[in-house]
């Protein structure tokens, strides 16, 4: 097992990876959470990487060897009702993106328009042996929480701890790449 970093809310650290970075919520609960990462690419571009029970399109679970070179996992273990739960998100380059948000959605609330806190935990791990948590209790309740955001700044990957808790008008307004989720 590599060693773990904790991040609280506001710290960051630089992470590193060759060709793969594994991304992923776990929790225990039966509250419906999903992973989800929104972007912003270097040329303005936005978009995001998530669930395709969202907009029915396969192309929202990703592509790892072309872009956005990411893909959303979905976990079986939900479906067995075993816990603990994680969705999943692997990464193999960041290169053409300038901020990548983490975001949890709470599913069923967001359905029906009412509010949740978030409990569980963030993992972030890469192949240079770099191991992140962020584990999160939130005393907010919302729709999304944004647990964490990568900024890419001259091939430096940072790493922060946000946990700020949302509600979907909001995300909507301040995440990138957010709007793809939502049915207008």
């Amino acid at each position: 097992m590599l060693p773990k970093k904790i991040l609280k809310k506001n710290e960051s650290a630089i992470i590193t990876f060759n060709e793969r970075c594994r991304v992923r919520w776990i929790w225990d609960s039966e509250k419906d959470y999903d992973l989800c990462a929104f972007f912003k690419t270097k040329n303005g571009e936005e978009g995001g990487v998530f669930s395709n029970e969202y907009t029915g399109k396969k192309n929202d679970l990703g592509y790892l060897e072309r872009f956005p070179f990411m893909t959303f996992t979905v976990d079986d273990q939900a479906l067995l009702d075993l816990t603990p739960i994680f969705e999943e998100i692997t990464i193999s380059s960041l290169t053409e993106m300038e901020k990548v948000f983490f975001c949890i959605i709470g599913y069923t609330p967001a359905l029906k328009n009412e509010l949740t806190k978030f409990k569980g935990e963030f993992e972030l791990i890469s192949d240079t042996g770099l191991y992140f948590e962020i584990p999160t209790v939130t005393s907010k309740k919302g729709q999304v929480l944004v647990i964490a955001r990568v900024d890419i700044d001259d091939n430096t990957l940072l790493l922060s701890s946000v946990q700020r808790v949302l509600g979907l008008g909001e995300a909507y307004n301040e995440i990138p790449g957010f709007n793809l989720i939502c049915k207008t």
